[in-house]
Order: structure tokens, then sequence, then C-alpha cells
């Protein structure tokens, strides 16, 4: 019996020892799949943080995206700028405010382009930012980002620490604690900025968001594609309009009779409230205003004299080279300036009127708005100088011919007062008229080598054709005269059309054929010339009536005229011009003859033939 307890003790125990065992291994697997429970979780959690910012990532690029679409909508800059501010304020909720700049052509400040969110109202007075003031400037000086943050308070950290009070104080009243100025780079180019401000400090740490640097990207692809199509449409537009403006300025010999519709068409291109053409006399030290357009009333009119010592004028004299007044409440150079301001205006440009490397005077614009000019004005300016400075250098020869001429009439009658002296006086008179039309000539084959001699040959070939067509001496005398002044009207045309080595195009040809007006207009005071004159004034009459400036036809043009049209095309065949090689003599009369009874008298090609085989 005691045998048998004790078995069943044993065996009791063997049992209560495999029930430890199997208890051990069950807390082991309780623990193993606890464990796994855990990593389960974890990973379910990793999975969800990860799904979560796949989430957050594809509504960023969506938005980086949408963004693009928008701004690469658009041509313009500030259209660009508009949408950009706009879409990213649709976009991204958190942000309280976005701004972005433009820097300007100077480069030493910055434009606002666009505003948008809710706290953009109360920024509504800050409209520019100097390089390197605020976050703005920073940015755009330094070409990187800055970032201030300061959670739960609207005062900004050390970075921002230049801005005014004043904008601090509007950035506590919008509730702004987070702010990122991005540069916009487009090309190795700093283009502007784009400032974000936010409620939350979210904009990021030591660097901005990952998301705003993309943004800031295609802001400034978008920003430089409009630029770039802005250049060359202002490129373009701006061609157009200076050779409009050259065309006119040149279309008459007083500039003055054209300037207003001159500026007008300026006002295509630069903004102004005062434009003038001033003259530099050195012998007096007065500057006299030659002619001007102004929108308001002033006190400096057209003919009024300033002493030329202290004006802008002296300094543009001095320095040979333009001058440009940003603001004249921030800075005086000048006694006039203080007139200028009465008058209200804040900034100028002038640039100088070279005429054979001497500085004649100035050409000038005045605006109302302070950095109203820079480089570009200034460019245009300077492109315009040129043409400007010879139409009032034509206009002034033209006076002083005219003077001359006047002079000499009244010398002539007073001369034919006196008995004794009179056919004397009279062939002197006559010398001297035509010696000032030969200098004339001369002038202006000296502008042209191809001209040179033109004029003597033409008198030349049309005194051997008045002989071979039988005119009488006194016919041929005056026929020689003509032709020696026939071209005497081209002293007002323009280099520019005068020795342009390609076609011309229909304004400058009508430039080209005022040329025989503006010959009677300087030869039409001599008495003695009047039959002369006649020639001159119907050698570019063609035989069909075709020609011009009264469409003659036949026999209604002179005969000497006739004549002469003849010289003239010969002779411009067989020298040449810019736009045209010479030809051989056998190549100028078959053309020649092409034209008989069209542009030409028959009977004068044929008595040129006639004296050619001579």
């Amino acid at each position: 019996m005691r045998e048998e307890n004790t078995k069943s003790i044993e065996a009791l125990q063997r049992a209560l020892e495999e029930s430890r065992r199997l208890a051990e291994d069950l807390e082991k697997r309780n623990r193993e799949v606890t464990a796994l429970n855990r990593q389960a979780r974890e990973i379910l959690a990793s999975r969800s943080q990860a799904l979560a910012e796949l989430e957050q990532r594809n509504r960023e690029l969506e938005a980086v995206s949408h963004i693009a679409a928008v701004c690469n909508q658009y041509l313009e800059p500030m259209e660009v700028a508009q949408a950009a501010a706009d879409k990213v304020v649709e976009v991204l909720p958190q942000i309280r405010m976005v701004s972005i700049w433009e820097v300007t052509e100077k480069g030493d400040e910055l434009v606002l382009l666009h505003r948008a969110g809710p706290a953009a109202p109360l920024f509504s007075s800050i409209q520019r930012r100097k390089m390197g003031e605020g976050p703005i400037g920073l940015a755009a000086q330094g070409g990187e980002a800055v970032l201030g943050v300061e959670s739960g308070k609207a005062v900004l950290t050390e970075e921002l620490s230049q801005l005014r009070r004043q904008t601090m104080e509007i950035a506590e009243k919008a509730a702004i604690v987070c702010l990122c100025a991005l540069p916009l780079k487009w090309r190795n180019d700093i283009l502007g900025v784009m400032g974000i401000s936010c409620g939350q400090a979210w904009c990021g740490g030591k660097e901005p968001e990952p998301l705003l640097a993309a943004i800031a990207e295609q802001v400034a692809g978008a920003l430089g594609k409009a630029r770039l199509y802005r250049d060359k449409e202002w490129a373009a537009r701006r061609n157009a309009a200076l050779n409009q403006m050259i065309a006119i300025i040149n279309s008459k010999l007083d500039p003055r009779k054209t300037f207003a519709v001159f500026t007008q068409q300026m006002k295509q291109l630069v903004d102004f409230d005062r434009a003038a053409i001033v003259i530099i006399d050195r012998p007096r030290g007065k500057v006299n205003v030659f002619t001007l357009a102004a929108e308001t009333a002033t006190e400096l009119p057209q003919g009024y004299e300033v002493p030329l010592e202290g004006s802008p004028s002296e300094w543009v004299a001095a320095h040979r080279a333009p001058h440009v007044a940003y603001d004249l409440m921030e800075k005086r150079e000048f006694p006039l300036d203080d007139l200028h301001l009465r008058e209200g205006r804040r900034s100028y440009v002038r640039v100088p009127l070279f005429y054979e490397n001497e500085v004649l005077g100035i050409l000038s614009l005045g605006g109302r708005l302070p950095h109203a000019y820079g480089k570009k004005e200034v460019d245009i300016l300077q492109e315009l100088a040129g043409p400007v400075a010879t139409a009032v250098v034509n206009f002034r020869l033209y006076q002083e011919i005219k003077e001359k001429a006047e002079a000499l009439a009244r010398e002539h009658e007073r001369v034919l007062d006196g008995i004794a002296v009179l056919e004397g006086s009279r062939q002197r008179l006559q010398e001297a008229y035509l010696d000032m039309g030969r200098t004339l000539v001369l002038m202006l084959e000296a502008r042209d080598f191809h001209l040179r001699g033109h004029s003597e040959r033409v008198a030349f070939m049309t005194d051997m054709i008045c002989r071979e067509m039988g005119l009488s001496e006194e016919r041929r005398r005056t026929a020689h005269t003509a032709a020696i002044l026939h071209d005497v009207g081209k002293i007002g045309v323009p280099d520019s059309i005068l020795l342009k080595p390609g076609p011309l195009d229909p304004h400058e040809t009508s430039e080209v054929r005022l040329h025989v007006s503006r010959g009677v207009d300087l030869l039409r005071y001599l008495d003695f010339l009047k039959e002369a004159v006649d020639i001159v004034k119907a050698h570019h009459e063609r035989y069909d009536g075709s020609g011009y400036p009264r469409g003659l036809k036949g026999e209604a043009i002179p005969l000497e005229a006739r004549i002469m049209a003849v010289a003239d095309v010969y002779d411009a065949n067989t020298s040449g011009r810019p736009y045209q090689p010479a030809v051989s003599s056998t190549e100028a009369t078959a053309e020649i003859e092409k034209g008989a009874g069209s542009h030409f008298d028959p009977q004068v090609v044929a008595a040129l033939l006639r004296c050619i085989e001579k």
C-alpha cells in the first residue's frame, strides 16, 4: 500500500512537472504572440504614416502641377504673378499671404507685381523694396531663401530684423508667425522674390519646405518666359515706333512743326509730362528751348532762355553723357529742379545731341512719377538723338541759307536802285547765288561718294543733248544751271535714306521725292533763275504722266526738263548708287531706250544716242 502511494505521488509530481513545463511554453508563446502583435501594429502604423505622407506628397505635387498650369497660361509678368499668387493661396489654406516681386531694370530695388491672401489688404501700402531691405530685399540680394519663424507670436527672427517697425506691427495684426522669402531664379538670373506668410510655423526650419521651393521654381520659370516674350514683343514695338518717329522728325525741314506728333508717337514707349529739345548757345552763355510738348502749363515755353551755367545742359555737355534724375524730391542738383517740382515733375532723363563731335543741345523728358526713367528710356532717347540732331542742324542750315538768300535778294534790290553799278552788281549777285547753289551741291555730294561730280556730269550731258537738238545758247545756259542745281533739295534728306544700300520703303520714297519741292523752296527767291527753277521742278516728271510732283505729260513738261531727265538717269546708271552697281554705257542706253515713250521723250532719247555715237 505504501509502495502504491509512493508511485502515485511520483506520478502526481511528474504530472505537475509536465503542467509547469506546459505553462512555461504557453507563457513563452503568449510573449511571442504579443511581440508579433506589437510588430504588426508598428508595421500597420508605419504603413499608415507612409500612406499619409504619400497622399500629402501627391497633394503637394498636384498643387505644384496646378500652380504651374495656371502660371503658364499667361504671357505678361503681371498676369503670371496674379495667377500664381491666387492659386497658391487657393491650394494651400495654411498660407495667410503670398506676394510676388520683380527686380527693376536698375537692379537696386523690387516692385510688387501682385499680393494675395486674407492678410494682403493690411500690406497694401508697401509697394516697393530696396535691395537688402527686409526679407524680400535680402532674398533678392543674396539669392538664397530667407526664413523667419517664431511660434505663437508675430515677432520675427534675426534674419528679418531689418523690417521696419510698421511692417512688424502689421505682421502681428495679420497673425503671421512664419515667413519665407524665396528668390525667383531663371537662367542664372534673379528675376524677383516670392514671399510666403503663414499663421503657423510651417514654412520650414533652416531650409524652406520643399513644396515652397518647387512652387518658386515653377513661378520663376513662368515669369522668365513671360519676360522673354515681353522683351521680344517690346523690341518689335520699340523698333516700329522708333522708325515711325524718325520718319516724322524728318518729314519737314522745321522739326518744331512735327515735334507734337513725334512726342505722341513716343508715348507708346515712354511716359512723360514734358518733352523738349534744348539748344546750347555757348557764345552767349545761354540755353534756348528750341521746341517742347507739355501736357500742363510751364514757365519754360518754346523760345525761353536760361543761363547755361548751372543748367542740366551744362552738365550733359561737360560729361558728354546722359543724365537721369530719379526723384527730385530726394535729390535736387540744378536750380531748375525746384521749378520742375512746382510744376509737378519728379523725375527727368536727358541725352546729348551730338553734331560733329560737339554737344549742340539735349533731348529731355520729364515725368510726374519718381523713378520713371532708367536704362530702357536712356537707350530709346539715345537712338532718337542722332536723327533729332540731324533734323535740327538741317533746319538751322536751311535757315542760314534762307537768311543769306533773303539778304542777297535785298542787296539785289538795293543795287538795282543804283544806276551806275546796276549791271555789274547784278552779275556779281547772280554769281554769288550760283556759288551758293554750287556750295550746297558740293555739301550734298560730300555726304555720298556716289554723288560726287554727278551734277557736273548731268550738266555736261544736258548741254550736249541741247546742242544736238538745236537749242539756243540762252536756253542751253539755263538748262546747264538747272542741271547743276537739280538735286540741291536733297540737302534735307537724312543719311539713313540717302545712303541706304537696299530698296526704299514707301515712306522713304516719299521722303526722297520731297527733294524737288525743297530745292524749289531754296531757289524760288532768285528771279533770274525762274526758268531754271521751272526745269528743276519738272525733272522727275515722266513722258506718260506717271512722274512727280505734278504728273505732267508729254509736251506739258519743259523740253529742258525732259532732256535733263535722260541725262540724269544715264549718269546715275553709269556711276552707280548705294542700292545698285554701275553699268556700262551700252547697258545704260539700252535701258533708256526701253523707257522711250513712257519714261522719256523719244526725240530726246534719239538725240542722246546720236551724241554717244559721235
